[in-house]
């Protein structure tokens, strides 16, 4: 049973660590790239000392050690699960189709072309586009170090290639996060007169968020609190990438509650 616990350890560590260094090869570096190697590290390291946490060896530091990896792992198992749920909760919502626009959130260029993750988020704004053409769109997003072009051009290019009119299209190109796409384009629907009069007095203007699904409950949540009615379409993930954005934002919605963004 001890030598099964250590090659387990020794595994499930070698393939964190790996999978860190397969995203590294693979995609722009960002947090999610090396989370999973964060975690892997202990393992790995546990698996090598794996004698001295036995209960007869671990005395002192080493009974401290085992206490905090199991405590830790445990509680980031729980915290997982839990941000499994309530993105799984908010999927299974339906968008609103009265909405008065659908924005898209940014996800990363190559250069000037939208990124793998950034087309699916397109294409399901599209395809529900094509359902109900009389909603404009918001492309979001502004330019980073390492993009020629802001993002809302790059997507805005690719919606007019698809067939969008440029018209249809409102490009909200200056910010570089979440809050910063969701209250830009809660402006620009404002001042285009877009929500028809809807975010007048008391009342909301309302947005149907396109986002990743893994991403999607964060957002709809961030723009609740920019005073906006928010619902959702939860786009594709890459498979490969599935396990990196939801340990990502696992730390993310726990961000989101103990500190509002």
């Amino acid at each position: 049973m001890r030598q099964f616990i250590q090659i387990s350890l020794f595994l499930l560590g070698g393939l964190l660590f790996s999978y860190t260094v397969f995203l590294a090869l693979r995609v722009n570096f960002s947090l999610g790239v090396v989370l999973p190697g964060i975690l892997g590290l202990p393992l790995l390291l546990s698996g090598f000392f794996f004698r001295f946490l036995l209960p007869e060896n671990s005395h002192g530091i080493w009974r401290l050690i085992k206490y905090l990896l199991i405590g830790g792992y445990s509680l980031a198992l729980v915290f997982i699960l839990i941000a499994c749920l309530l993105i799984t909760g908010q999927l299974s919502r339906d968008p609103d189709p009265q909405s008065d626009a659908l924005v898209v959130l940014g996800a990363g260029l190559y250069g000037d072309r939208v990124s793998a993750t950034l087309a699916l988020r397109l294409d399901a704004a599209y395809d529900f586009w094509q359902q109900h053409p009389s909603l404009p769109i918001v492309v979001t997003g502004g330019q980073g170090p390492d993009e020629w072009i802001p993002e809302a051009e790059a997507m805005a290019d690719y919606l007019v290639r698809r067939g969008v009119p440029e018209e249809k299209i409102l490009l909200e190109n200056l910010s570089t996060s979440t809050s910063e796409n969701l209250a830009n384009a809660r402006d620009l629907i404002i001042s285009a007169s877009l929500n028809q009069g809807s975010a007048s007095g008391s009342q909301k203007a309302s947005v149907i968020v396109v986002t990743s699904g893994y991403h999607l409950y964060r957002a709809i949540r961030i723009a609740g609190s920019l005073d906006l009615n928010a619902s959702g379409i939860g786009a594709p993930v890459l498979w490969y990438l599935l396990p990196s954005d939801l340990l990502r934002e696992t730390l993310a919605i726990t961000r989101f509650y103990l500190l509002g963004y």
